[in-house]
């Protein structure tokens, strides 16, 4: 099977989005499918199975953020590019530019049309720098307007949790929309040294982006460590918010009990994990949690916000806890909880390791193979 992609974000970007397709074409590959991507030029180009190719498009950042890009992709270029690869379908990772780009050939071609919401677009534009919207307090009404007309244009509408496809559903979305979790290579995440039984080590990895919360992070671990002095905490990543962090952690007097490692290789991350007793997320924006189900995977209890998609992974009481939005103190209380008592660190542990089986990527990408084939012959 031919698939054209198109998506905003691509390597070198990191984020779950880029992971996401990254993992799911590089297994449709291996197993035989072409793949097409089309995206935002980049300074870096990733190593690929041969079945897959990019075609890019030029690019700016955009001012206020530079971490994402935006794109006006040349449709008659883009156009040229699809008939000589004859796809089988069009898939879009994107609302914006480069899946806009998509929807107009589909059209144009009439080839079936997938779209993956991936990100909670009312609540994230939210953490735009963008102070017309803002005071204007017009981001959600938009923002559903807008992820209304364009997922109706989709044939089918792909979404990562059982939470998003309700929001979609209450946002209008008519079109069929199909739960279909982000897959995870549950063989790159083992752990077979067991931690010191006196380890109170804390961990948060991913996009270090205001979106993401994390200073709420930093004020529930300044009260950990008036119960656990000994406790740490890493913070891996690069991002918008990395510098301010930084700043916050000195005001807070923390500087000398967080790491901020910047990005790392995908070996040291897995070092960095398997030395770790916990992970603490504070993102409540999160379709699913691609890093949630990474910490699950090495066998780490998970603590994060009682929001969107995030209880659908975390199961309170199970494998971590859920905290109410921003409420610091419960959050620290939850940290104490589980580093004070080892008991529950490994059982917690132990369950996550046993949830997150599920979303393997092999499983997953052999359930959007099926999906691939039920569009391709009309079944959806």
């Amino acid at each position: 099977m031919k698939i054209a992609i198109f998506t905003d974000s691509f390597y070198p970007q990191v984020n779950g989005v880029v992971t996401s397709i990254l993992n799911s074409s590089g297994l449709l590959a291996e197993n035989g499918h072409r793949i097409m991507i089309f995206t935002v030029k980049s300074n870096k180009k990733p190593k690929l199975h041969n079945n897959i190719v990019v075609k890019y498009f030029p690019s700016i950042p955009l001012i206020t953020y530079t971490d994402y890009k935006i794109s006006s992709p040349n449709f008659l270029i883009t156009l040229h590019y699809l008939k000589r690869f004859n796809p089988d379908l069009i898939h879009i990772h994107t609302p914006f530019s480069m899946g806009i780009n998509g929807i107009l050939a589909s059209k144009y071609l009439k080839l079936p049309l997938i779209g993956t919401y991936h990100t909670y677009i009312p609540e994230f534009l939210k953490y735009l720098p963008i102070p017309y919207v803002r005071q204007k307090n017009i981001t959600k009404k938009f923002a559903k307007v807008y992820s209304r007309k364009i997922y109706n244009k989709c044939n089918l509408v792909l979404t990562p949790s059982l939470a998003m496809k309700k929001e979609l559903i209450k946002t209008g979305v008519t079109k069929p929309i199909s739960v279909l979790s982000n897959g995870i290579a549950l063989d790159k995440f083992s752990c077979h040294a067991p931690l010191s039984e006196d380890s109170f080590n804390m961990v948060h990895f991913g996009r270090i982006s205001f979106e993401k919360n994390i200073d709420i992070i930093l004020d529930a671990f300044k009260i950990v460590l008036e119960n656990l002095p000994y406790c740490k905490l890493t913070i891996v990543g690069k991002g918008p918010a990395l510098k301010s962090l930084i700043q916050k952690a000195k005001s807070l007097q923390l500087n000398n009990k967080i790491h901020f490692t910047g990005y790392v290789s995908e070996d040291k991350l897995h070092n960095i994990l398997c030395s770790s007793d916990l992970f603490v997320t504070a993102s409540h924006i999160e379709t699913q949690g691609l890093v949630i189900l990474e910490a699950m995977a090495v066998g780490l209890p998970v603590i994060g916000p009682n929001s969107l998609a995030i209880p659908e992974a975390i199961k309170h009481g199970k494998n971590g806890f859920v905290f109410q939005n921003h409420n610091v103190s419960q959050f620290a209380e939850q940290i104490l909880s589980i580093l004070e008592n080892q008991n529950l660190k490994k059982t917690f542990g132990e369950n996550s390791r046993k949830y997150v089986s599920k979303y393997d990527l092999k499983l997953v990408v052999k359930k959007l193979e099926e999906i691939y084939h039920s569009i391709t012959k009309g079944d959806i």
